[in-house]
């Protein structure tokens, strides 16, 4: 499971819980450079990726095996990002404003 939010620093933060019998445990732990985490969804892919979308506007890429390190950051039109989605090789990702950024994957991307 993946949630998303804020940390206790006010930034954002990202925290992977693994459900096992009899307690969930955390997988991982990941403070991001941005504001509060709005939404975030895993992309599986030749890498999967982890796209997360902040308070900020801004949309943070992060491979899955290296979570700490920004594949891709940019700042998005449209306020807050509050969905990602991806279906087949495109990734869309829809903002307070109602916009809607569509981004397109081939072999060779992450």
């Amino acid at each position: 499971i993946f949630l998303c939010g804020h940390g206790q620093n006010g930034k954002g933060e990202i925290v992977v819980l693994r459900l096992t019998a009899p307690t969930p445990h955390v997988v991982l732990d990941v403070e991001l450079p941005a504001q509060e985490a709005l939404c975030c969804h895993r992309v599986p892919g030749r890498t999967d990726t982890l796209w997360v979308g902040t308070q900020d506007s801004r949309l943070c890429v992060y491979q899955m095996t290296k979570p700490t390190a920004t594949l891709l950051e940019l700042t998005l039109e449209g306020g807050p990002i509050t969905s990602i989605c991806h279906v087949g090789d495109t990734v869309f990702v829809g903002t307070s404003e109602g916009i809607l950024h569509a981004f397109n994957r081939d072999d060779s991307d992450n």
